[in-house]
């Protein structure tokens, strides 16, 4: 007999659903399958176990309804555009789920809520590298004991939950309290997003306050003392301006990247991957305003626009801090710019940001370049294009003793505010002589490392566990492995797995 049920729903993407049971067919052991079919049309496949066709849409609800006449000790809801990746998916899931306490839910999509934003500024969390306690866990595939489930049914039932039956099943389940669930490595990269197109839930127009509405029934834990009348969204208030205030509210630590319009597809991977970052995610539309379509299909993130005209624009490149101005923060968060051919890979852990939440005023976190004793003499070579451009004689008049200077990545850069009010100011003074000097798309980096050193900032440089590129080949002690690819370094997934175009390529390839 199987050890687990996977319940499926089919309404507007029957080929989907289709790859899913020949996918689900082929996992060790097999699982039984039962299909809530809401499509009012016919739909057959012979892997189903059991099928019920209903002659209207009744939502997500009834593949619970069905999960709790399962047989198997376990149960699990698995949307239509989803896959396993392997055929041991199930076995190594199934084997964490044993060890668990059956109140618990598991699964590779997460949600942490916290009292000071509404559900729709929580922080996601996938693609772990560790056990992460979530409060909940996602329904597009969640897993809990078929025991636990029948418990809580009818409380959820009776309660009337539609499209938030993952809500209320992770809340019933927890009894009201935080951190209950979890999100577990073992799905990391293994599993396939098939095509969504714009039937599901998400595109909702009110998508975001029914989740707000249930998570205020269902997770009251979730909620500050004075904020538990149900049914009520209260956005936490941001400035209207880029200018830091001075409100007396603990620092936070924000991952971000700045694009123009013309680079919004080929940074997908990378605003796909951003919520996954374990901060709190946003991205900077540089000369372009992100429409409600793209905002859509970038869920997780908070989208601020910049202006085109910015006093130093290299190539639409103003990762030196122009963002400050649409982005609102206070003077002692910690501010992340990263660039947007890269792929978040998982969330940071607890080291990492206790590192970066401790950068002092004047302190700088970066990545290498080309190895430890990577030069600006070096960067300089790399970036002149015929004979016309600066020698090392004139850089060496204009920028004393810059061949001796580390080069760094600056693909990644962490700093608290206000060092980087101070290093935005440095740049745009610096820009318009500097910028007579190179024609490469890629020269700012060179005047950012001249600048730190200048400005006397002290430069924490990022291990490749956090920050590795393959600008230069693949890093000492960093490999591409596994299918679908990821990138590690030694057996620890990289967090900023950046320009690693094997990497790029396929999920552009399975993503779109």
């Amino acid at each position: 007999m199987s050890a687990i049920t996977i319940c499926l729903l089919n309404w507007r993407r029957p080929e989907n659903v289709h790859r899913i049971v020949n996918g689900l067919l082929r996992q060790t052991p097999r699982p039984q399958m039962f299909l809530w079919n809401n499509s009012g049309q016919s739909f057959l496949h012979r892997g189903i176990d059991w099928q019920i066709d209903s002659t209207r849409n009744l939502g997500c609800w009834p593949r619970w309804w069905m999960a709790a006449q399962a047989e198997t000790e376990f149960v699990a809801s698995l949307d239509d555009d989803l896959m396993p990746a392997d055929d041991r998916l199930l076995a190594d899931a199934l084997e964490v789920a044993a060890g668990l306490p059956d109140e618990q839910a598991l699964g590779p999509f997460g949600a942490v809520l916290t009292t000071e934003r509404p559900y729709q500024n929580h922080l996601p969390v996938q693609q772990v590298s560790r056990l992460t306690p979530v409060d909940l866990v996602k329904g597009r595939c969640l897993i809990l004991g078929t025991a636990a489930l029948r418990r809580v049914f009818a409380q959820v039932y009776a309660s009337g939950a539609s499209d938030e039956d993952d809500i209320a099943v992770c809340g019933a389940l927890a009894a009201g309290q935080p951190r209950r669930h979890l999100v577990h490595p073992v799905f990391a990269s293994r599993l396939v997003e098939l095509p969504a197109g714009r039937v599901g839930c998400e595109h909702r127009p009110d998508h975001y306050a029914r989740r707000e509405a249930a998570r205020r029934v269902w997770l009251p834990g979730t909620l500050a003392v004075a904020d538990k009348t149900p049914n009520v969204i209260q956005p936490t208030p941001r400035p209207s301006s880029g200018e830091p205030t001075t409100r007396a509210c603990k620092p936070v630590l924000r991952v971000g990247t700045c694009i123009t319009q013309n680079y919004l597809s080929r940074a997908a991977s990378c605003l796909r991957s951003l919520p996954n970052c374990g901060a709190d995610p946003f991205v900077a539309t540089y000369g372009f305003h992100a429409g409600e379509e793209v905002r859509r299909n970038f869920p997780g993130l908070s989208w601020h626009h910049l202006p085109a005209g910015q006093p130093a624009d290299c190539n639409g490149c103003v990762q030196y801090g122009a963002w400050l101005d649409a982005l609102p923060h206070r003077p002692g968060d910690v501010l992340v710019m990263a660039d947007a051919d890269a792929v978040f890979q998982r969330a940071l852990d607890r080291d990492e940001l206790a590192m970066l939440q401790a950068l002092g005023p004047d302190e700088v976190a970066v990545g290498p370049n080309a190895g430890k004793q990577d030069t600006l003499q070096r960067e300089a070579a790399r970036l002149r294009r015929g004979g016309a451009e600066p020698t090392d004689q004139t850089l060496d008049r204009l920028y004393p003793a810059f061949a001796r200077l580390p080069c760094y990545n600056c693909g990644f850069v962490a700093a608290r505010a206000t060092w980087w009010h101070r290093f935005r100011a440095a740049f745009v003074e610096a820009w318009p002589e500097f910028d007579k000097l190179f024609s490469h798309r890629a020269r700012c980096q060179w005047l950012t490392c001249w600048l730190i050193h200048k400005m006397g900032s002290t430069v924490k440089v990022l291990p490749h566990s956090i920050h590795a590129h393959q600008h230069f080949g693949v890093p000492a002690g960093c490999r591409i492995d596994g299918r679908p690819p990821i990138v590690l370094f030694g057996d620890r997934l990289v967090f900023f797995a950046h320009h690693f175009l094997e990497i790029l390529r396929w999920r552009a390839g399975h993503t779109s």
